[in-house]
């Protein structure tokens, strides 16, 4: 269902895009090969977190910890904002589903690109702790931070994130202090 989602939607995006530049300026043609190229990007970077979530060589928590970390750090790198990661040195070999794993990454890569595109951040910090029965993950921005109760008029991101928490029965917390910090309790087992 996500991959016809993410798929269809961004094929659908390039093929009007690309279609329309015939009838367009040489202004704006520029303009919408960068839309296609931003477009192009995207679909390839989801199938290749779709591919990811679903290789079951994947599936510990150090596995998931350090594609999030890769991704974050993609994202962050190419926005130009500082950004640190506190994890533990030993990660515990602890297996997650791959409904956990796809979920963990999902919340992780929305709450930073949500960052990138609306924050203003400089400096973001994801954390993780592990104790004995769950995974405490941390993402915290120092933007401008977001009323989590005001309408907005695209995108469905935070209640995305609440829904993916739900479904790998996950706590989500949302709060904007100095910024913004989402905070995600995985229970194992």
């Amino acid at each position: 269902m996500e991959m016809h989602d993410d798929l269809g939607s961004g094929l659908t995006s390039i093929r009007y895009l690309a279609g329309s530049l015939s009838a367009q300026p040489a202004s704006e043609i520029r303009i919408k090969a960068d839309r296609i190229a931003n477009s192009a990007r995207m679909l390839v970077d989801s199938m290749n977190d779709i591919i990811w979530t679903m290789k079951s060589d994947n599936n510990t928590l150090q596995d998931v910890l350090a594609y999030i970390r890769k991704q974050a750090a993609e994202q962050l790198e190419s926005a130009n904002i500082e950004f640190s990661f506190e994890f533990p040195k030993n990660i515990p070999v602890i297996k997650l589903s791959s409904e956990q794993k796809r979920n963990l990454l999902l919340i992780a890569k929305e709450a930073v690109h949500n960052i990138v595109k609306h924050s203003k951040a400089n400096d973001v910090c994801i954390t993780a702790q592990i104790n004995d029965d769950s995974l405490h993950l941390k993402i915290i921005d120092n933007g401008n931070g977001f009323d989590p109760d005001a309408p907005t008029q695209f995108g469905n991101g935070l209640k995305n994130m609440h829904r993916r928490a739900a479904e790998m029965h996950a706590q989500l917390n949302i709060s904007n202090q100095a910024g913004t910090t989402i905070d995600v309790t995985l229970p194992f087992g």
